[in-house]
């Protein structure tokens, strides 16, 4: 019977835990975006990637201007077959 007693308590403080985790995440992002510049970029390349399965992965090559006038070339962590 306890442990009736005590389940709910238990899912409650997991979940308060994870909500404050969630809260401090986003005040963090928050605070990273209002920090950010913006910039516009452009697709110039798609890279390849043929794994051993057979499968292929295509990755866009993204190339912008820093607000400094720095050129930067960045290829993207994120893919699709």
């Amino acid at each position: 019977m306890r442990a009736l007693w005590l389940l709910p308590r238990l899912f409650a403080a997991v979940g308060a835990v994870v909500l404050a985790l969630a809260l401090w995440r986003y005040s963090r992002e928050q605070a990273f975006v209002a920090g950010a510049s913006h910039a516009t970029g452009t697709v110039v390349q798609l890279s390849v990637d043929r794994h051993d399965n057979g499968s292929t992965a295509y990755y866009p090559v993204v190339a912008f201007t820093t607000g400094r006038g720095d050129s930067v070339t960045v290829r993207s962590k994120v893919g699709s077959n």
